[in-house]
């Protein structure tokens, strides 16, 4: 129902959109599956793609990451999700972006580097109802310097995840809900999307397992297609993470690769992503997951786990705090 009564007024009011900093993402881990992820993101970076992803994590989790972007542009993110009671997690994330490629040229005719940079703060709240539903919503503050114009405002997501069954489920988001950005009189919309897709985990033993993520995205401005992507991610020993995924967005693009480490707590990831003579794509992170059974990259698509009553003793309660994986009481 939220995302019917939405859709409609901002595909009506949509235009060429502006502050293209605001559809940049930095994180390997989706990357590496083609930017598929508002359905199977469960670790903090799934703030970027839908902030309901966050409402499972059962403690606090950090993470650092580096975006290597085209035409010398950088990106630096730090994202922290934040359990604050059984159900609602609080997301933080803070983002800068220099953007290279630019310069200006004095009455002499020197060339040098244009002021070019972005930079946004975010919170999330998410918020799960039992173990098959949750919801999430962000507010975003950006502030944007292009040259000798500078430009800044918020902006907002949505979010919903919904957990069919074990192993399955799907995730709607809309994003980059709000006033136009300006940095001269003129204003533009901004790049609004709704994003819709699936998570299934197509094959699992005890030592590794696999997961599919599909997406289909709908721009809600002018100028652009939808299109779709798609991703798998496997594990072993949920230690050793491989990745490998498709964006239909651009034909420059070519097929993405990724891989992470995941040890006592901490996780690596990198992903690697063609645009063809436009150059390539490289992103890193650096994570870590606070609590002893808390892993920061766990596989995609455990069950979640589930609210101990209040009436529950504590000897049962602990019983369960103890499970390593959600999957063990599933």
């Amino acid at each position: 129902v939220m995302f019917a009564l939405i859709l409609p007024h901002f595909c009506r009011a949509s235009g060429q959109a502006g502050g293209d900093f605001l559809e940049i993402k930095a994180s390997p881990r989706a990357s590496g599956m083609g930017e598929a992820f508002v359905a199977g993101g469960d670790d903090v970076s799934a703030m970027q793609w839908n902030p309901a992803g966050l409402a499972w994590i059962r403690s606090l989790q950090v993470e650092a990451a580096h975006l290597a972007y085209l035409l010398d542009d950088q990106f630096e993110v730090f994202t922290a999700a934040l359990p604050l009671r059984p159900g609602s997690v609080l997301g933080l994330r803070f983002s800068y972006a220099t953007v290279g490629g630019l310069v200006v040229t004095d009455d002499m005719g020197l060339e040098t580097p244009a002021p070019n940079h972005d930079l946004m703060a975010e919170a999330a709240l998410a918020r799960s109802f039992g173990d098959r539903l949750a919801l999430g919503f962000t507010g975003r503050f950006y502030q944007s310097r292009l040259v000798d114009f500078d430009a800044r405002g918020f902006s907002a997501d949505l979010g919903l995840r919904y957990r069919v069954r074990k192993g399955f489920h799907l995730g709607a988001s809309v994003q980059n809900l709000g006033p136009k950005i300006t940095y001269q009189e003129a204003g533009d919309p901004l790049p609004a999307w709704a994003r819709l897709g699936a998570a299934l985990r197509v094959a699992e033993t005890s030592r590794w397992d696999l997961a599919l993520n599909v997406e289909g995205d709908l721009p809600l401005f002018k100028g652009v297609d939808p299109y779709g992507a798609f991703g798998l991610e496997g594990s072993f020993s949920r230690i050793v993470f491989l990745r490998g995924g498709y964006n239909l967005a651009a034909k420059e693009r070519g097929p993405t690769l990724g891989g992470g480490l995941s040890l006592s707590g901490f996780n690596l990831n990198y992903a690697f992503v063609p645009f063809g003579l436009l150059g390539n794509v490289h992103s890193f992170s650096l994570g870590y997951g606070f609590g002893r059974s808390e892993s920061p990259q766990k596989p995609a698509l455990d069950l979640p786990l589930k609210n101990i009553p209040e009436s529950q003793s504590r000897v049962e309660a602990a019983v369960v705090e103890n499970v390593e994986s959600p999957a063990d009481i599933a």
